[in-house]
């Protein structure tokens, strides 16, 4: 079973291609992750999402959550050194602040979140739940090889 690191160092080291990347794994690995899995009902990539208002502007995918909820989902495949700043995570906040939009999730491979990222993330109405690389390492899922 490789490792996430593994998992990892397989996606293209073009910055812009490997944010892709990053993101269609987010989608397998929300509906394929034992946690996740019992949580997410129906998963789509920003650009499939049916009820988009609009181009990219830092929502990444959206999620239906079992309980009808909806998330917005930011993605970040980021060195693992790097700390996601609040510039990182504005767009992604400003965004989903929007009727129909119930919760959010940043999801990223680096434990690394500045202080301002985490002040401004914890100060929101709606929460921002955060799974991070030491969550993804910790996770029971097979990563593809």
């Amino acid at each position: 079973m490789p490792s996430f690191s593994t998992f990892l160092s397989s996606l293209d080291s073009d910055v812009g291609k490997r944010g892709k990347q990053f993101e269609i794994f987010v989608k397998w690995f929300l509906k394929n992750d034992p946690e996740w899995s019992t949580q997410v009902e129906s998963i789509w990539l920003w650009d499939e999402y049916p009820n988009r208002w609009g181009p990219d502007c830092g929502v990444d995918l959206i999620f239906r959550h079992k309980n009808g909820e909806i998330w917005a989902v930011q993605s970040k495949c980021y060195d693992p050194k790097y700390s996601i700043t609040k510039q990182d995570v504005d767009k992604f906040l400003s965004e989903s602040n929007r009727a129909g939009i119930d919760k959010r999730l940043l999801i990223a491979t680096t434990d690394g979140l500045g202080a301002n990222a985490k002040q401004v993330c914890d100060a929101q109405d709606k929460k921002v739940v955060r799974y991070l690389l030491s969550n993804f390492e910790n996770s029971d899922v097979d990563y593809p090889a």
